[in-house]
């Protein structure tokens, strides 16, 4: 009998533990690399952008682009208005960023409304308006320790390797 109601207890704070395995604690803060698979990927898969807006350089201002992506495997396709095409080869790993920001924000969970960042780099193809051949995308958001497509808000992407170096910006549905 004792082995039966220790067994249930252990049960009992084990359901808890992985209840808030997710939730972000006071003072959290962490960076580093993990590897970026079909969770990821399937998460990518559900992100639904606005528009691409250019951060502007000495001369050049860029209109908004409506964006259409599209995932297959580790390659992710981004239509930016009707002549432009963006096709990412995804990372193996992605290097993440998880702060509290101390701004006295909950979480869902519980524990503080933490900041996040998820960063992508790695080779580019780039047809139409814009070159490149290599890219620096961060998903930023806020929410707890567990990637979540709905926390994500916005994005910010870095292209190098064409005549000059260029970044776009924008936010999620």
């Amino acid at each position: 009998m004792v082995a039966i109601l220790a067994s249930l207890a252990t049960l009992v704070w084990a359901g808890e533990a992985v209840a808030c395995a997710c939730c972000g604690e006071p003072g959290t803060w962490y960076e580093g690399t993990s590897p970026l698979g079909s969770i990821e990927r399937g998460a990518f898969a559900h992100l639904r952008f606005t528009t691409a807006r250019a951060v502007p350089g000495p001369e050049e201002v860029i209109r908004p682009l409506p964006i259409t992506a599209t995932l297959t495997g580790r390659t992710w396709r981004w239509q930016l208005g009707p002549r432009t095409t963006l096709t990412f080869l995804l990372p193996r790993v992605a290097r993440t960023l998880v702060a509290d920001i101390h701004d006295g924000k909950s979480g869902g969970g519980g524990g503080p409304l933490l900041y996040r960042e998820l960063r992508l780099e790695g080779s580019l193809t780039a047809k139409g308006a814009l070159h490149g051949t290599h890219y620096r995308l961060v998903l930023q958001g806020r929410g707890n320790n567990c990637l979540n497509t709905r926390d994500l808000r916005s994005w910010h992407l870095d292209i190098s390797g064409g005549p000059e170096p260029y970044s776009l910006y924008g936010t999620f549905r």
